[in-house]
C-alpha cells in the first residue's frame, strides 16, 4: 500500500510530462528513509528503532523476517546501494552493512563513523555512500567497494537529513538546529569540495492579534529530490 500508489503517481508524472528522468530507475531513493524497497520492488526493508532491528517484508506476506542488530543499536535510517543495505546505528556510532539474500538480509560488517550517525544515502551507480554524524558535525563519504571512509565534510548544527541530486553532483544536508539546508558540490569521484552553500527556507510572516512576526524555520524530517532533479523537498515548520 505504501509503494504501490507512490509508484503509480510517479509513473503518471513521467508519462504526462514526456520527459526522461535523470535516474535510470525513477523510483530509486534520493533521500534518507526509514523504509526502502529492494531492486525488484517486491520486498521492503524497515528500521525498528526501539527493537534494535531491521525487518524484511515481502509485499504479499504477513510476517516479516527480523534481523537483530543489538538492543543498544538504535537503527535510524537505511539506504540500498547495489545488493547491500547500509543502516545507521545511532546508539553504537556505526553503520551496519547488510547484504540481500533470497530470504532477507544478512549482516556482513560494520563501519565505525562517530557519535550518533543519523542519515544515510547512496547514489544509483553504487559508488558512494554518505552518512551524517550528528554529534560530530560532519558527513562521511564511504566507498561501497571497500566499505571504508574515503572523505569527510564538516557541517554544523547537528546534521541529520540528506538528499542526493539524481545526477550525483550535489548533496543536500539539513541540520536540526537553526533550520539550515546546506548544499555541497561533489566531484567526479563523489567527494565534496569542502565548501557549503546555504539554502534559505522560506518562512511566512504571520499576524497574531495584530502583531506581525516572522517565525524561525525548523526542519522536521527527511529530504527528497524528484526523479527529474528539478525540486528539493524539505519537511519543515
Amino acid at each position: 500500500n505504501v509503494v504501490g500508489p507512490a509508484t503509480l503517481a510517479l509513473t503518471m508524472l513521467v508519462g504526462c510530462t514526456g520527459r526522461t528522468p535523470v535516474l535510470e530507475d525513477a523510483r530509486f531513493q534520493t533521500g534518507s528513509r526509514t523504509m526502502v524497497a529492494n531492486a525488484d520492488y517486491d520486498r521492503l526493508y524497515m528500521v525498528n528503532v526501539d527493537e534494535g532491528s531491521v525487518s524484511t517484508s515481502q509485499l504479499d506476506a504477513t510476517d516479516p523476517v527480523v534481523l537483530e542488530l543489538g538492543e543498544q543499536a538504535e537503527p535510524t535510517r537505511l539506504a540500498r546501494v547495489g545488493d547491500k543495505v547500509y543502516v545507521t546505528l545511532r546508539g553504537t556510532g556505526e553503520v551496519a552493512v547488510l547484504r540481500e539474500t533470497a530470504t532477507g538480509l544478512q549482516e556482513v560488517g560494520r563501519i565505525a563513523v562517530g557519535a550518533e550517525p543519523y542519515g544515510v544515502i547512496g547514489n544509483e551507480e553504487g559508488t558512494s555512500v554518505y552518512v551524517t554524524v550528528s554529534q560530530e558535525n560532519k558527513v562521511v563519504h564511504i566507498d561501497p567497494a571497500s566499505d571504508t571512509i574515503v572523505g569527510e565534510l564538516t557541517v554544523g548544527d547537528d546534521p541529520r537529513w540528506m538528499a542526493l541530486h539524481p545526477k550525483g553532483r550535489r548533496l543536500y544536508i539539513g541540520s536540526a538546529r537553526g533550520g539550515q539546508v546546506h548544499s555541497a558540490q561533489l566531484d567526479g569521484d563523489g567527494n565534496p569540495n569542502g565548501e557549503l552553500d546555504v539554502i534559505e527556507i522560506p518562512v511566512t510572516i504571520r499576524t497574531v492579534e495584530g502583531d506581525v512576526f516572522e517565525p524561525s524555520a525548523r526542519i522536521t524530517g527527511d529530504f527528497a529530490v524528484d526523479a527529474f532533479g528539478d525540486f528539493l523537498v524539505v519537511p519543515a515548520l
